[in-house]
């Protein structure tokens, strides 16, 4: 008898350790981000002047002319040079996901900044990530829109125009999150006829 007791015990201690590890967490995604927008725009430009005192550099595309100031912060500008080619890869995407509520509604920000190391060719990449997460305060979901409570306390209700059935995955005092990010990519080559 002892025999058969021992291993239901394991068992039943294995079913609670994975029951309680399934319980929801603060912050426990209810619904999977959705990308709502994204692009990307990609260009090449050509260097047709360097002012290296001043750290300016005029850049054509297409017949316009721009001149950019590089600040201190941008390495390698002196291996920059006339003819050489500007590759910039600009992405903007915003995503949306529902998750448990894990504090009060809020905005967070984050900026990277990446460049080439001293000595390396010039290259910089840039990612601006703005998260807004708003407090579902109701959900009507016969008129399909739900009611948030964004970090300024200001209460707007939206339609739910896409995936109108997640509204019954949700409840109030979930948060939705809001996902904005804006990257660009930057980095220079020789050009073909040095």
């Amino acid at each position: 008898m002892k025999k058969i007791v021992l291993p239901a015990l394991a068992c039943c201690g294995a079913l609670l350790i994975s029951a309680c590890s399934t319980t929801p967490e603060p912050g426990d995604k209810v619904i999977a981000p959705d990308v709502l927008q994204s692009a990307v725009t990609t260009s090449t430009s050509k260097i047709i002047g360097i002012d290296y005192p001043s750290r300016t550099v005029t850049v054509e595309q297409a017949g316009r002319q721009v001149t950019l100031i590089a600040s201190d912060a941008v390495t390698n500008f002196e291996q920059l040079a006339v003819g050489d080619l500007v590759d910039t890869e600009y992405t903007e995407s915003v995503a949306v996901h529902v998750q448990i509520n894990d504090g009060s509604p809020r905005i967070n920000r984050v900026e990277q900044l990446d460049q080439a190391e001293q000595g390396a060719e010039p290259n910089i990449q840039a990612v601006d990530t703005t998260e807004i997460i708003a407090d579902i305060v109701a959900i009507d979901r016969v008129n399909k829109t739900v009611t948030l409570r964004g970090p300024n306390q200001a209460v707007s209700t939206l339609p739910v125009r896409r995936h109108p059935e997640h509204l019954d995955k949700v409840k109030v005092g979930d948060q939705v999150v809001v996902v904005h990010t804006k990257a660009l990519a930057l980095s220079i080559r020789k050009s073909a006829t040095d």
